[in-house]
Formats: C-alpha cells, structure tokens, sequence
C-alpha cells in the first residue's frame, strides 16, 4: 500500500494518527480499519458500528445519508479516504458527530447529474471541518481573538510564547491531512477553536485528544452554523510544526499571511 510508504509519521500534524501506520501498511487496509473500529466501539450517532465499505457501497444515495443510516462509510484505498478512516478512530465522537449534522443538513438527496442546490452555511460549515478542518483548543481568549482576527505578527510573533503555552492544534480534515504529506507554506486550514482551561493544555497527548472529542462532539451542531465559525489558519505558521517558521520573517509574506478585510472569523454564540 503506497500511502503508507509516502507519509512522514513524525510530522506534529500526525500525532493523533501515527497508531494507525501499520494498518495502512496492511494488504488489506480497509478490513484492518475495520477491526481497530470494531475494537475501539466507533460508533454513528445513531449507535451502529462503523465499517469502512468498498468505494461504491453507497451506489446513487447521498455519502453522508447512507453512513448514518447503515454505518458503512465508502472507503477507496487512497491516502485521501484512508486518512479519512483514521479520523473516525482518532475522533470518533467528533467524526460521528460531523456525519449526523452533515446528513441532517442534506435534506433530500438531489438526483444524479443534477446541480445540487441543497447547500446552506451549516452544510457548508460541516464540509469544510471534515475535509479542512484543524481543531484548536486554547486556554487564552487573547489568542483566539488573535486569530479570529487575522493578527499574524502578534499571534505568532509578539505572542509566540503565549500561543505555545495556551493551544494545542489537531488536524481533523482528511484533504488537509493528505495535502500535508507535501507541505507547502499556503496551506492553510479551517480552525474550530475549542475554549479550554489550561489544564486541558497541559494533559498527557492521548488524554488530551480524547478529552476533546468527548467534550466537543455535543457542542458541534450547535456551534457549527456557518463558516465563518471557522478561522483561517496558515498550518506551517504553527510554532514548532515548521522549522523555517522559527523567524519572524517567514511570517512577513502576505500571500499567505492575509490581512481580514472582512473575513474576520466570529466566535459560536
């Protein structure tokens, strides 16, 4: 299996999936998944258990629909689906979550061929935390309002330390995750910033982790109405995730580092 092989697994950005190496390594990776689910209890909301299905399981029934409805999740054996399968075991109350408000968004599956014109801001929203999505759990408003606002210099540069100290920064998006294995600089994520106290900051990695996916997966389809709930997050600008990122200068390029101009994002009410 050749996404195996290609990913980097000491990269910070795969903490929470590097458990799941040797089942990408397997002949069969989708039947291994589905025993580390079967075994972990991944459940939908609904409660039926997950298992990774061939790529057409689904047929002309809407993605998301089905996987609620049966807990078969369409899997191609490609890095992009299987980074996928190891989201629903490194988060799966997150990721079961994500799966009931995409399909309640839905609505009725629109035809084949036709242009679907069921999309609102919270479809939109769900799209883009489950393909893009970085989670940020920070322990200081100061910073959140840092990056809801777009103030690079001051987030990463005159507060570094501050940033360091108060967040912990997990990737969540399966596209995200994929086009990491290639990094380049404008990559750049939608952040759900998660409010915690410094304690969670300070938890063991793997505690941390699911600390958060049982604290947040409630919280989702409440917090989760628009996208603009989601903050623009440059990943290689994360202190410690990107050796060239240890100057000030790396953050001076405005192509990646944007200023607002009124895609300030908005806190969750």
């Amino acid at each position: 299996m050749e996404a195996g092989e290609l990913i980097a697994w000491g990269c910070p950005w795969l903490a929470p999936y590097r458990a799941g190496r040797a089942l990408l390594a397997q002949r069969q990776p989708r039947e291994a998944l589905t025993r580390a689910a079967a075994d972990l209890g991944v459940r939908t909301d609904g409660g039926l258990p997950i298992r990774f299905a061939p790529a057409d399981d689904a047929g002309v029934k809407a993605y998301e629909a089905h996987i609620a409805r049966t807990g078969r999740v369409p899997t191609r054996e490609n890095r992009h689906d299987l980074f996928n399968a190891l989201a629903w075991i490194a988060f799966p109350r997150i990721k079961a979550a994500l799966n009931s408000h995409h399909a309640a968004c839905h609505g009725p599956a629109p035809a084949p061929r036709s242009n679907d014109r069921s999309r609102g801001p919270a479809r939109d929203a769900a799209t883009l935390l489950d393909e893009n999505g970085l989670l940020l759990a920070c322990s200081d408003p100061a910073v959140a309002e840092d990056l809801r606002a777009m103030r690079w210099h001051r987030l990463f540069v005159q507060r570094r330390g501050a940033f360091i100290e108060s967040t912990a920064a997990l990737v969540l998006g399966h596209a995200l995750l994929d086009k990491l294995v290639r990094p380049f600089k404008s990559i750049c994520a939608h952040a759900w910033i998660l409010p915690v106290g410094p304690e969670v900051i300070r938890m063991p990695a793997e505690q941390q982790w699911s600390w958060l996916d049982r604290a947040f997966a409630p919280r989702l389809a409440v917090e989760l109405a628009s996208p603009r709930v989601l903050a623009p997050l440059p990943v290689l600008g994360i202190p410690g995730w990107w050796p060239r990122n240890a100057g000030a200068e790396f953050y001076q390029d405005a192509a990646v580092f944007r200023t607002c101009r009124g895609r300030q994002a908005i806190a969750p009410r």
